[in-house]
């Protein structure tokens, strides 16, 4: 895929500002329940997740909706039981990048299209580890509808070439997923923070090269 049509569809998931509190403990020893609460500043539609685990075992997602009738929220399991980690009790895979997409993973009898607050209720039941919690939370929903040029809009998941007048053809590319565009974002932040230590690899170089040349 060329780079401008990826960051075309890229443009289309945005990352949603939002709140992310410190890891709470309902007490100081364990087993006890942890969780981190991610609070937005409005109702907003969450479609991707994204985080970096560090040592827990498995996470479980809520959120609150209001039933009919009633002016108290209740707390609604979303995604119930995500095995983050294939053994407890190994260091392995326990600092993993995870993607959740919310629209496979979540219950479909509740909406998250109007959400405030998620709750991450993280576990992880071997005594090997001190700590563990969850990292770098960040949150994607659906950017502002824009008009989407037509061939920008294939359905199909695998790359078709279609015949046109004159005997050309035009080369249908294949859709970029969630997943991919969030990738995409990381890789570029990844890249900018690689040239920013370049470039002060490169000053501290210089100063080096200079005092030397200087003492000499």
């Amino acid at each position: 895929l060329s780079f401008a049509i990826v960051m075309e569809r890229a443009s289309s998931l945005v990352q949603l500002e939002c709140t992310v509190r410190p890891l709470q403990m309902s007490q100081k020893t364990r087993p006890c329940r942890a969780y981190h609460d991610v609070e937005f500043a409005g109702s907003t539609q969450v479609r991707w997740i994204k985080f970096r685990n560090s040592y827990c075992y498995s996470v479980t997602i809520k959120t609150k909706i209001y039933q009919p009738g009633s002016d108290e929220p209740m707390w609604i399991t979303a995604v119930r039981d995500l095995r983050l980690m294939a053994d407890p009790h190994s260091e392995a895979d326990a600092e993993k990048w995870h993607f959740v997409d919310m629209q496979r993973q979540f219950d479909s009898r509740i909406s998250l299209d109007r959400v405030r607050i998620l709750r991450f209720y993280v576990v992880q039941p071997s005594p090997n580890w001190r700590s563990f919690c969850l990292q770098n939370i960040a949150c994607y929903g659906p950017a502002r509808p824009t008009a989407t040029p037509s061939y920008f809009s294939s359905s199909s998941s695998s790359t078709t070439t279609t015949a046109v007048a004159g005997g050309s053809s035009v080369r249908k590319v294949p859709p970029v997923t969630g997943t991919d565009m969030i990738r995409i974002a990381d890789s570029r932040d990844r890249l900018r923070s690689l040239l920013e230590l370049r470039k002060q690899y490169d000053d501290c170089a210089t100063f080096f090269r200079e005092t030397q040349e200087h003492c000499d």
